[in-house]
This record gives C-alpha cells, sequence and structure tokens, in this order.
C-alpha cells in the first residue's frame, strides 16, 4: 500500500514537471527580490493611475486616492514585489546605486527640509530624466527629475528588482560596403620600356629597311 502511494506521488510530481508547472508558483513573493518584473512592467502598472487625487495617509486597501508611498507600494504589488507601507521603510529595502545609474524602475527618495536625515517622500523613476509619483499638488503624475523643487531635497536612489530588466534596443550592425576590386592597370615604366627599345631597333636598322 506504501509503495503504490509512493508511485503515485512520484508520477504527480513528474507530472507537474513535464507540464511546466513548479510548485513554487504557488508561494506569494514575501520580499522586494521574489519576482522578476521589469522596469517597462512598472512604469505600465503606475501609468494607470495618472491623475489620481493625492492624500496623505490613503489606505492601502484603494486606488480613489493615494499618497506618494501608498502608490509605489501599490504599483510593485501589482508586479508581485511586496514594498513596505511608508518612504522611510522602502528606503531600507533593495540596494542603493548613484544617481547617475537610474534605470526605469528604480526608486527616488527626497528628503523632508524639517529633518534631512529621514525621507518623507518616493517616486519612481521612469527614464529620460522623469519620475512617476503622487503628489500633494497634482496627485499621481510625471515630473522631471531635475526640477527645481525636487532636486534640492534629492536623498537617494534604491534598486528593489532582482534583475532590474532593461529593454536594450540592439544597434543594427553596420553593414560593410563591398569592397571595390581596382584593376591593376601595367605600370607606364613597362611602356616606356618597351618604347626605347623598340625605337633604339629601328634606329639602327633604319637603312635595312630602305
Amino acid at each position: 500500500m506504501k509503495r503504490t502511494r509512493f508511485v503515485r506521488v512520484v508520477a504527480m510530481f513528474a507530472m507537474l514537471t513535464i507540464s511546466g508547472i513548479s510548485a513554487t508558483v504557488f508561494i506569494a513573493p514575501t520580499s522586494a527580490f521574489a519576482a522578476e518584473a521589469s522596469g517597462a512592467d512598472i512604469i505600465a502598472s503606475g501609468r494607470k493611475y495618472l491623475g489620481t487625487p493625492y492624500e496623505y495617509g490613503a489606505s492601502i486597501n484603494q486606488t480613489a486616492t493615494f499618497d506618494c508611498s501608498s502608490f509605489t507600494k501599490r504599483v510593485f504589488g501589482l508586479n508581485g514585489i511586496e514594498l513596505p507601507r511608508s518612504s522611510k521603510q522602502q528606503i531600507e529595502v533593495g540596494t542603493s546605486i548613484p544617481k547617475s545609474q537610474a534605470v526605469a524602475g528604480d526608486l527616488l527618495f527626497f528628503r523632508d527640509s524639517e529633518d534631512p536625515s529621514v525621507p518623507s517622500h518616493v517616486a519612481i523613476y521612469t527614464g529620460n530624466g522623469t519620475m512617476l509619483h503622487a503628489t500633494a499638488s497634482k496627485g499621481v503624475t510625471f515630473t522631471d527629475i531635475d526640477d527645481s523643487y525636487w532636486s534640492k531635497r534629492y536623498m537617494g536612489t534604491r534598486r528593489v528588482l532582482e534583475v532590474n530588466q532593461v529593454e536594450t534596443i540592439k544597434q543594427p550592425t553596420e553593414v560593410q560596403p563591398p569592397k571595390q576590386t581596382t584593376q591593376t592597370r601595367p605600370s607606364t615604366d613597362r611602356y616606356k620600356y618597351h618604347f626605347d627599345r623598340y625605337n633604339s631597333y629601328f634606329n639602327n636598322n633604319y637603312y635595312r629597311f630602305w
């Protein structure tokens, strides 16, 4: 009886393997490094909420309003990545990278003038010098990262995607034009040599022809 049950279990796992189903797909990610979302996925999810009003302390269980960190939490959560609730907690997730190396999907943090050591705002970098975030004045919107208000409050950048998959466009391979084949022309010295030779022969035998 035990042997039969064992065989059935082995057969079941074999069928799951053949079907391409892994038991791990049923386990929800427990950290920001558990899913393989790309930066493009994150931005696409965030775009859907453009224009959504801002509300400080907005509930994470609804999408009618957002504050900065509830917005990032929602967007990353849609891609299987669980972020903490506040910007102060989110800055502890992932890896710190220089601003110059930021790519789409990275998180940008900004400090409060009252306490410069604590982040008070978080945004999602979208590439090309812009970020997507929930602001008190415009709700969910795109903003230039070099905006005078935000640039002086910039605090740091964090990469929370395990592999930040950046879509790279392969440059077309330059096609080299076919090499022109040049016909080798006889050297003029060669003609001159034969001309001088025949001219000398003719002069030496001039009277023989007459």
